[in-house]
């Protein structure tokens, strides 16, 4: 019988268990010894590399969580506070009108014809159904906020339509024969002027259930 030679027998007969490593292994073993693979400068890039990487993770999920929990809030959380705020008391309004009783329609006419006579004495008012039209002349903003809170608080209505327009009263106008919502009137200056609204407002009452 004849026999081999064993230096002709192939070389992964040699060895058997032998494994090539892999990547990763190779590349742990050279970074655990720099020493054996790197050069001087070489190994002072890699640290600088390493301390880099260091600072920025510990910026990053360290630093910049506690500066935003611990930092005032800023300019758009604060719009939006504002805005959850408005839209808050928006709603308490729109409940306190609903928890209002519904009066009847004549008797709600009659409340919106008292106080704008009491009011607006100028002011030309018409009903028509639910609605009231009301046009106005020359109005200070003054009466005309305390007009329509004096309806928003004791009548059943709401402005549907505005057609108000803001005029500046001439700084010569005569302070004679003003309406008694004109804030000139018994000003005996005649360079002082007002900014007065004109127009028409339509107001819809609440329809009974």
């Amino acid at each position: 019988m004849k026999m081999r030679d064993p230096s002709r027998l192939p070389s992964n007969s040699e060895h058997p268990n032998e494994r090539q490593a892999s990547p990763l292994v190779n590349l742990w073993r050279t970074l655990m010894h720099p020493q054996e693979h790197f050069s001087a400068r070489e190994r002072q890039g890699l640290q600088m590399a390493v301390a880099v990487l260091i600072l920025a993770f510990c910026w990053r999920f360290g630093w910049v969580p506690l500066q935003a929990y611990f930092s005032p809030p800023g300019l758009e959380a604060q719009n939006l506070a504002t805005q959850l705020e408005s839209l808050e008391r928006q709603q308490l309004e729109v409940n306190a009108i609903r928890a209002m009783p519904i009066v009847p329609l004549a008797q709600s006419q009659k409340s919106f014809e008292q106080i704008t006579h009491n009011l607006m004495p100028q002011a030309q008012l018409r009903f028509n159904d639910h609605q009231a039209n009301v046009s106005l002349g020359a109005v200070s903003p003054q009466d005309l906020a305390k007009w329509l809170q004096s309806l928003k608080e004791q009548t059943a209505c709401s402005v549907v339509q505005s057609d108000l327009a803001r005029t500046q009263m001439p700084s010569n106008a005569s302070s004679v024969g003003a309406s008694p919502s004109n804030p000139l009137k018994g000003n005996t200056n005649s360079n002082v002027s007002a900014v007065l609204w004109t127009g028409r407002l339509v107001f819809e009452f609440a329809k009974e259930p």
